[in-house]
C-alpha cells in the first residue's frame, strides 16, 4: 500500500512522463520538502514503481511497467 505522498507523485506521473523532481516536488498539494520528494522518489524507484532517464540534474522520472502490473484495480471501475 502507497502512503499518501507516494500516491500522489504516482498519479503526477501517470499524467507527466518525464519530468523532474523539482516538477514533482512543484506539482504536490502536500508541504512535503524537496528532501522528502527525493526520498520518496528513490524509494519508488527501488520498489520498482518508477523508472529513471538520465543522471544528476537531467534525471526524469517515468511509471514504470511493474508499477502497472502490480497497482490494485478497482473492479467496479473495471467492469
Amino acid at each position: 500500500m502507497l502512503d499518501t505522498n507516494e500516491q500522489s507523485i504516482i498519479d503526477f506521473l501517470k499524467v507527466n512522463q518525464g519530468v523532474s523532481s523539482k516538477e514533482i516536488h512543484e506539482s504536490m498539494v502536500s508541504s512535503a520538502s524537496y528532501a522528502t520528494v527525493k526520498r520518496t522518489l528513490a524509494k519508488l524507484v527501488l520498489q520498482n514503481f518508477i523508472n529513471t532517464k538520465g543522471q544528476r540534474k537531467a534525471t526524469k522520472y517515468h511509471v514504470s511497467k511493474a508499477y502497472e502490473v502490480l497497482s490494485s484495480v478497482d473492479l467496479d471501475k473495471y467492469y
